[in-house]
């Protein structure tokens, strides 16, 4: 898919005619702006990409790997999962996305949220409840975002890959908008919400489950 060019309006794409667009799929009604031809977006997905139909999904951890770590399988050091007590302030579990509440069991563990090793994919702490919870299936923002001051955010492409230029430390109350415009992006896959001053993973936002 090409690139937006400076001279076309917002989610216009260029290209060189009306059978160059229409192989692009989705893409269709050629117009002339600042000597170039523009290509409009099909309004459904221009409307998506603006935000008018998506709304960011806050992913729980892959359940595979919580389901594994409980049963007493390896990290992603391939270490058994520390138990501690939760004292009820700072302890994210990463799975339902709430607070784990204070007296209850909670593991500490290694965790890589990337399907491969590379540079950039990282591994860092995780909290999760020691005894089953439900993974979160809420809409909007999720418990677990709602008490810091502020949080990382950083939008990655479909390899895997951080997307330099992306990474901002937004207040809790710009996050979900923040994340809305890095997904209008065509180049960003996802964003990961990490801590503002730890670096630890929260969550993934995507575009849809």
């Amino acid at each position: 898919m090409r690139a937006f060019n400076r001279d076309c309006p917002r989610g216009i794409m260029w290209g060189k005619d009306k059978t160059d667009a229409d192989a692009d799929g989705g893409l269709k009604k050629a117009q002339v702006s600042g000597g170039k031809k523009c290509i409009a977006l099909n309004m459904s997905i221009q409307e998506t990409l603006r935000g008018k139909q998506m709304t960011p999904v806050y992913n729980p951890y892959d359940q595979e790997f919580v389901r594994l770590v409980r049963n007493g399988g390896p990290d992603a050091n391939g270490q058994i999962a520390e138990r501690s007590v939760s004292d009820g302030a700072g302890n994210p579990c990463r799975s339902c996305l709430k607070d784990i509440p204070e007296s209850a069991e909670m593991l500490i563990l290694a965790a890589r949220p990337f399907p491969s090793l590379q540079p950039y994919a990282e591994t860092g702490p995780i909290f999760l409840c020691a005894d089953e919870c439900s993974p979160w299936d809420g809409q909007g923002v999720p418990p677990v975002l709602r008490s810091s001051p502020d949080y990382l955010l950083k939008a990655y492409s479909e390899d895997d890959r951080i997307i330099y230029g992306t990474g901002k430390i937004v207040t809790t109350g710009d996050l979900n908008d923040y994340a809305l415009a890095l997904l209008e992006r065509s180049n960003v896959a996802y964003v990961d919400v990490r801590s503002a001053r730890n670096n630890c993973f929260q969550t993934r936002i995507t575009r849809t489950r």
